[in-house]
């Protein structure tokens, strides 16, 4: 089974996973100076990088990409499996290995998921 599965599909094994929880709030100061913060929910930001990929694997994420969203499943930061709502960010990539005309492999691969 994979760490990271989005739409259905079993990601490649990253060679970085970082999952942060992020706080989603309301805050602003009273007429005392006092802070006054609503917590509107909390959400997860997956940033994922792979050292190495073939072109067949990129296009994986690269399918990803062009969802507005999927569902994912991850590792969150209790060492749980939990499915959410996601969208991709941008991934980047440098190119490795040319062979006929075309990218063979990929290097120094990128990409997060920001939870909706």
């Amino acid at each position: 089974m994979s760490i990271l599965i989005v739409g259905g599909v079993n990601f490649p094994e990253p060679s970085s996973y970082v999952p942060s929880l992020e706080e989603l709030s309301k805050a602003e100061r009273n007429a005392r100076g006092r802070m006054i913060k609503e917590v509107i929910a909390y959400k997860y930001k997956l940033e994922i990088s792979w050292k190495y990929l073939t072109s067949e694997q990129m296009t994986t994420l690269i399918n990803a990409k062009m969802k507005n969203y999927s569902k994912v499943e991850f590792i969150d930061l209790t060492g749980n499996k939990r499915t959410a709502e996601f969208y991709p960010g941008t991934p980047s990539a440098s190119a490795m290995e040319y062979k006929n005309g075309r990218v063979d492999h990929w290097l120094d691969i990128k990409m997060n998921f920001i939870e909706m």
